[in-house]
């Protein structure tokens, strides 16, 4: 899928009466999460049109085997009827494909596993379920099982770019860029207008540390996609990471212009305008991105931010605790309650809190030094 940063202010902890810690004065040096939302919406339209092509395919199938049947000799009867058989095979499994493309669609994915299982029990030749599988299980974040079927697609065709693709995003996601812009261009060449790879290639080149060029591939993704919002989010996140909060402002408002629904582009906002210190229009963003979508863990977070800049370590904390149920392996959310649970005097909450920070990322300073002064306090 399209990957859309979005920058995720560390909360260190302010200075207390007889304490020694000290508020992070840096507070833009963010560690960079995934969020694919957009990914999967501009991939449910493509898989939804593979569905639709593959059931008007099957129908004139068997409307032709109809039609041969009455002519056909004993033998060939025998032939129609096993063509038929598999034919009907291909229906049940295809049948289990629409209803795991819709429960991926409304983000249930173990029930869209499940379907997509079914689907491909039914005919293990059919590739469209296998593809499905492999997005849902990148919608639960398992990447190893996402690899293994979009895989076994290209086991099946290796000429269908939406695998290729998926492995890009998953390649990204490892940090294996060189991988990630391997797997991205082959979908390209495959399907040239498919704007999901170009985003994808832009954000492997952005972490190869090549601007330029990220700039170039998120503005093609654009060309061949003009309502997605996801390039226009990666272009502010870019700037957002330069310090160039306006520019990143600007181009975030873009995102939601061209798609005023996009929780991610409001939650973007929402980080750029507390960046530059404006925590009431932050607020306002990220109640905006959580009603739109309350599954949004980032957003969930930015008003835990915000709430502890308010000083309102309660709502604070709430906000916090909503990010880690809805990602658990999101540190910074961690590290912010943590400092909320600080504030509220419930130390040993605090440290928790921190230490699981640090345990899911242990090379960010910020996390160590929190972790440490939790444990001076106990």
């Amino acid at each position: 899928p399209k990957v859309e940063e979005k920058p995720k202010p560390k909360v260190e902890e302010k200075p207390k009466p007889k304490d020694t810690d000290t508020e992070s004065k840096d507070i833009n040096k963010e560690i960079r999460k995934f969020t694919k939302d957009r990914e999967k919406f501009t991939e449910s339209v493509r898989q939804n049109k593979a569905i639709e092509q593959e059931s008007r395919e099957l129908d004139r199938e068997i409307k032709q085997l109809k039609e041969n049947y009455r002519t056909a000799s004993d033998a060939e009867k025998q032939q129609i009827k096993v063509k038929v058989k598999r034919n009907e095979e291909r229906f049940t499994a295809l049948q289990y494909n629409e209803e795991g493309f819709r429960h991926y669609n409304r983000k249930e994915y173990d029930e869209a596993i499940e379907c997509y299982q079914k689907a491909i029990e039914m005919d293990q030749s059919y590739g469209l379920p296998r593809n499905g599988l492999g997005w849902a299980y990148l919608g639960k974040n398992d990447f190893a099982k996402a690899e293994e079927a979009f895989k076994s697609v290209l086991a099946l065709n290796e000429n269908y770019a939406s695998p290729w693709n998926g492995l890009g995003y998953a390649a990204n996601y490892r940090k294996e860029y060189d991988k990630a812009i391997e797997y991205c261009r082959k979908a390209i060449e495959l399907d040239p207008n498919y704007a999901a790879p170009w985003n994808n290639l832009g954000y492997a080149y952005k972490f190869k540390h090549n601007t330029a060029k990220a700039i170039e591939c998120y503005r093609k993704a654009i060309e061949l996609d003009p309502k997605d919002s996801a390039p226009w989010n990666n272009i502010g996140s870019l700037y957002d990471e330069q310090l160039k909060f306006d520019a990143a402002i600007e181009n975030y408002q873009k995102a939601a212009e061209v798609n005023a629904d996009d929780a991610k582009a409001w939650s973007n906002l929402g980080y750029a305008f507390s960046h530059k210190g404006d925590f009431d229009k932050g607020l306002e963003y990220f109640q905006k991105a959580t009603d739109l979508d309350p599954k949004d863990a980032a957003a969930w977070n930015g008003l835990g931010y915000v709430y502890i800049h308010q000083q309102k370590y309660l709502k604070a904390a709430e906000c916090c605790r909503k990010a880690v149920s809805l990602d658990k392996n999101f540190a910074n959310a961690w590290n912010n309650l943590g400092y909320a649970y600080a504030a509220l005097g419930r130390l040993n909450d605090s440290f928790e809190a921190y230490k699981k920070a640090f345990t899911l990322e242990p090379t960010v300073e910020l996390y160590k030094k929190n972790l440490e002064k939790a444990r001076e306090r106990l």
